[in-house]
C-alpha cells in the first residue's frame, strides 16, 4: 500500500509539473505571438502610410500630367478641327460653285430645249395644217375623180344590165310564146283527133246500121 500510494503521489506530482510547464510554455507562446502580431501590425501600418504618401504624390503628378495632356490634346484637336473645317469649307465652296454652275447649265439647257420644243410644235402645227388642207383638197379631187369614174362605170353597167334584162325578158317571152304555141298545137291536135274519132265512130255506126238494114 505504501508503495502504491507513493507511486500515485509521484504520478500526480509529475502530471501537475507537466501541466504547469505546458501552461507556462503556452503563455510564452501567446506572448511571443502577440508580440510578433504587434510588430507585423506596426510594419503594415508603416507600409500603408508610405503607400498612401507615395500614392498621393503619384496621383498629384498624374493629375498634373493628365491636365497638361488634356490641354495639349485640346489644342491639337482644336488645330485639327480648324484645319478640317477650313478644308471642308473650301470643299463646300467648290461644291456649291460646281452645283450652281450645273444648275445654271441645266436651267439654260431646259430653257433652250423648251424653246426648241415650242418652235418645233409651232412648225409641226403649221405643217400639219398645210398638210391637212392639201390632203383635204387631194381627197376632194380624188373623190370627184372617183365619183366621175364610178358614175360612168355605173352608167355603162346599168345600160349593160338593162340590155341584158331586156334580152333575158325577150328570150323568156319568146320561150313562153313558143311553149304556149306548142301547147295550143297539142290541144288542137288532141281536139282534132278526138273529133276525127267521133266522126269515124259516127260513120262506123251509120255503116253498121246501114248494113244491118240491108
Amino acid at each position: 500500500r505504501v508503495v502504491a500510494a507513493t507511486c500515485t503521489l509521484q504520478r500526480f506530482r509529475r502530471a501537475k509539473s507537466q501541466r504547469e510547464s505546458f501552461v507556462a510554455h503556452r503563455d510564452r507562446s501567446r506572448v511571443a505571438a502577440a508580440t510578433a502580431s504587434a510588430a507585423v501590425v506596426a510594419a503594415g501600418a508603416a507600409t500603408r502610410v508610405q503607400a498612401s504618401w507615395r500614392m498621393h504624390h503619384q496621383r498629384a503628378a498624374f493629375n498634373a500630367l493628365r491636365a497638361a495632356a488634356v490641354v495639349l490634346q485640346a489644342r491639337c484637336k482644336g488645330a485639327a478641327a480648324r484645319d478640317a473645317f477650313l478644308r471642308r469649307r473650301a470643299a463646300a465652296i467648290v461644291m456649291q460653285k460646281n452645283v450652281r454652275s450645273f444648275l445654271a447649265q441645266r436651267t439654260f439647257a431646259l430653257s433652250q430645249y423648251s424653246v426648241r420644243l415650242m418652235q418645233s410644235w409651232v412648225r409641226t402645227r403649221a405643217q400639219r395644217r398645210a398638210f391637212l388642207e392639201l390632203r383635204t383638197a387631194a381627197v376632194s379631187l380624188q373623190a370627184a375623180r372617183r365619183g366621175g369614174v364610178q358614175r360612168r362605170h355605173y352608167l355603162r353597167l346599168h345600160a349593160a344590165v338593162v340590155a341584158l334584162q331586156a334580152r333575158g325578158r325577150s328570150v323568156a317571152a319568146r320561150r313562153a310564146l313558143q311553149g304556149r304555141h306548142v301547147a295550143a298545137m297539142t290541144v288542137q291536135r288532141h281536139v282534132r283527133g278526138w273529133l276525127a274519132r267521133e266522126r269515124f265512130l259516127d260513120v262506123r255506126c251509120v255503116n253498121i246500121l246501114c248494113q244491118a238494114h240491108r
